[in-house]
């Protein structure tokens, strides 16, 4: 393994005061580009985070699929996926990122099989994806795990009732995207609820899907014959903004995050005056102070 050479050298002792806007939430962006393969249609995606590398990976992935990328620039896509070519895509990318295991959805609604690479682990370390496989196969996928890949096969997935050991949120967003195309219903017990999920589910009701989010951590997804095209706008990402008001309030500062949202940052917003810290809810952010205590 090639060894990383790159740092950080942080200069402190200064309070941070100003506005910064934030970006894109990635983890909500690469699920969009994923989830564009349910359509042939176009899919426009703004507010997408382009210079992440995560997304550049999932680019890669999708176009070693058949994905054609009208516009990759300017925190902005435009993805349309005509037709699949390839039912699998370079292990060097599903090493690198879990963003791979996804696409098996996609490409079992419009091929009929999906061969992915085993996952690699990341600094948080190895995942297992049992919960993806174990849910793909109640919808009616068959799987076969080879030494360095899985073989996903299936004639018609059909919609089926599954409790999640744990709430996952990839293997949410898995059986979600799998779902939309899928015959009947698919109920998801004990799922995971986070803004980046409620962001794709919106997404995919613009393309036609129907999918419920009860009160009770059920997710309910009525399948559909086909998903078109749309529009979409990335929400701002939750994490980054926290981020930058850690650095704020540790610093003894004072910033305005421009975009970051409420509705998103609850708990964080509770933690930030547990520890003695404040905000402020302002109509285009929130404003994150360090106040002496």
């Amino acid at each position: 393994m090639r060894k990383d050479t790159s740092k950080f050298l942080i200069k402190g002792g200064k309070p941070l005061h100003g506005n910064i806007k934030i970006s894109g939430a990635k983890n909500s962006a690469s699920k969009l580009i994923v989830s564009s393969l349910l359509t042939d249609e176009p899919v426009h995606i703004t507010n997408c985070p382009t210079a992440i590398g995560e997304i550049q990976i999932t680019r890669e992935i999708c176009e070693s699929l058949g994905t054609k990328f009208k516009k990759y620039s300017d925190n902005e896509v435009i993805v349309r996926t005509k037709s699949i070519h390839s039912n699998s895509f370079s292990a060097s990318l599903g090493i690198i990122n879990r963003i791979g295991i996804l696409t098996v959805g996609p490409l079992l609604q419009r091929t009929g099989e999906a061969k992915i690479p085993k996952p690699g682990g990341d600094r948080i370390g190895e995942r297992p994806i049992n919960f993806h496989l174990d849910s793909l196969e109640l919808l009616g996928a068959t799987v076969k795990e080879y030494k360095e890949f899985y073989l996903l096969k299936s004639k018609k997935l059909k919609g089926a009732n599954i409790t999640l050991p744990f709430p996952s949120v990839g293997a949410t967003e898995n059986i979600i995207i799998t779902s939309c195309l899928a015959e009947g219903k698919t109920f998801i017990h004990n799922a995971a609820i986070e803004p980046e999920i409620m962001d794709m589910i919106k997404m995919l009701q613009k393309m036609g899907a129907i999918i419920d989010v009860m009160t009770d951590r059920t997710i309910v997804i009525t399948g559909v014959e086909k998903l078109k095209g749309t529009t979409h706008r990335v929400l701002p990402d939750r994490l980054e903004a926290a981020s930058f008001a850690c650095a704020a309030i540790a610093s003894k500062g004072d910033i305005t995050i421009l975009e970051a949202r409420q509705d998103d940052m609850i708990s964080f917003l509770n933690s930030t005056r547990l520890i003695g810290a404040d905000y402020e809810i302002l109509e285009n952010g929130i404003r994150f102070f360090y106040k002496g205590q």
